[in-house]
């Protein structure tokens, strides 16, 4: 027998896989995510994808987005095509394969996976939930902290201190009896005279992307003035002492009078505006100013980018005064696409496939359907619909009546 053979066995079962020698098993060499399924999307997946990338680093595991796409990608196949909207998509990294002995190998080439599971039922966050005590105390350990890595023997150990189901979760302290976390979250408490704060994971707990989503910078400490938020594609920055010229906030609401007694137009202290829309508004239609367009490829019209990510080249500049438009649409990378259950509120709405073929589903249409190259759907006002999946290179015409008309996510219906 060689020095360097490797005898294994499962239950008293003799085996001889591989997947025994990965150091995420042996070591817990690995992070993971644990990332919520919500309408057939994961919220936030690019702050998840980004977070796991820069702390592999931090455990000498080189990581990047090619490497994990392919494992994502097929996930989120796998589940439109048997329709699973809702749930939790965990996806885990290990250093991969490596010889007995904690030392790394001098190449690591990690080993991505994704597991779904199905929602859970459990106290409801919108009603409250109970929480206790936990006796385990979290080590300090600043090299690791804020890092959601393959080892949670503390969580695991702070989780066997109750098995009824009379409390949602735990909450866990440091060794100095601070505050730090629950065995799966992280905690935000409002206080009126400071607002949001959250407890510092120097030396222990797990830096979750929402903590990201709602703070990412405050300063100076001392005397806060400047706070920074990110989220939805947005970043915010509040500065109480900026000099810079005020803006306008638009606000939808299904009742303007019970929203504000003020009416439809209100001012802040430092003049910002804030102009509140009826979320129902009658459909305007503009009378058409004719015109003869030719529109060329080798125009170079820009390619701006749209709504999920999508590359919109507008086919008529003038839209005729407003009463059409036309966009030529396209999505270089094929694959799951990020949108949203929404709808349009038009006139006129209708979608040719150019090239390559494109997965949409509709409501009261049954099930999802591929449109291919030379087909194309006319949808109609405000039907709820969603882009589930694309070729690569996918193109399409659509058309809509009138040009300006609105777009709303539609957070309740499930697609």
């Amino acid at each position: 027998m060689e020095k360097n053979s490797i005898i294994a066995n499962i239950d008293g079962v003799s085996v001889s896989n591989n997947d025994l020698l990965d150091r995420g098993l042996a070591y817990g060499h690995g992070l993971f995510e644990t990332m919520r399924l919500h309408e057939g999307l994961i919220p936030l997946l690019d702050r998840h994808l980004a977070r796991l990338v820069g702390d592999a680093l931090k455990l000498g595991i080189g990581l990047d987005l090619a490497m994990i796409e392919p494992t994502i990608n097929n996930m989120q196949q796998s589940l439109v095509e048997q329709r699973i909207t809702h749930g939790t998509v965990k996806l885990i990294v290990t250093g991969g394969f490596g010889a007995p002995g904690y030392k790394s190998p001098d190449v690591i080439r990690p080993r991505i996976m994704a597991l779904y599971s199905g929602p859970t039922a459990g106290q409801s966050a919108w009603t409250g939930i109970n929480l206790r005590y936990c006796d385990y105390r979290l080590p300090s350990n600043p090299r690791l902290a804020g890092i959601k890595h393959l080892n949670r023997l503390d969580q695991v150990l702070a989780r066997s201190e109750w098995v009824d189901d009379s409390y949602a979760d735990g909450l866990m302290f440091d060794q100095n009896d601070c505050l730090v976390e629950t065995t799966c979250a992280n905690i935000f408490l409002y206080s009126a005279s400071l607002g949001w704060i959250t407890p510092s994971l120097k030396v222990a707990g797990v830096s979750g992307v929402m903590r990201g989503l709602l703070l990412d910078e405050i300063f100076p400490a001392d005397d806060p003035s400047v706070a920074v938020i990110s989220g939805f594609g947005l970043r915010l920055r509040i500065d109480k002492g900026s000099d810079e010229p005020v803006g306008t906030i638009r606000i939808l609401t299904d009742d303007i009078t019970q929203f504000s007694a003020a009416g439809k137009y209100l001012v802040a202290p430092n003049g910002v505006k804030i102009q509140l829309i009826e979320n129902n508004s009658p459909l305007i239609m503009p009378k058409t100013n004719h015109d003869f367009v030719v529109r060329r490829l080798s125009d170079q019209a820009p390619w701006v980018i749209g709504r999920a990510g999508m590359h919109y080249r507008d086919l008529i500049p003038s839209r005729l005064g407003g009463s059409i438009i036309a966009s030529h649409i396209r999505i270089p990378d094929g694959g799951p696409v990020p949108d949203m259950v929404h709808y349009h509120t038009v006139g006129f709405q209708l979608i040719f496939c150019y090239k390559g073929w494109v997965d949409l589903v509709y409501e009261d249409q049954g099930k999802p359907f591929r449109l291919n190259e030379g087909c194309c759907v006319i949808q109609p006002p405000q039907i709820r619909h969603r882009v589930l999946f694309a070729s690569n290179d996918i193109e399409v015409i659509e058309i809509g009546v009138p040009a300006e008309h609105v777009t709303t996510i539609d957070h309740e219906m499930g697609l």
